[in-house]
């Protein structure tokens, strides 16, 4: 039974963690994301990527 309750109090303490620190990393990226933006002139995209390059055959 208390081994119940200790697991029951884990789960909601590691639950409630993963929540804030969610929300934190969500207000991290939005940040870094309009300071891209606004430093790469309003693009969507951001600049290059290098992900999709040719080399040619």
């Amino acid at each position: 039974m208390q081994y119940g309750l200790i697991a029951a109090l884990i789960a909601v303490a590691a639950i409630t963690a993963m929540s804030s620190l969610g929300t934190n990393l969500s207000g991290t990226f939005n940040t870094v994301s309009s300071k891209l933006t606004t430093q790469s002139g309003g693009g969507s995209t951001g600049g290059s990527t290098g992900g999709s390059t040719s080399t040619g055959g």
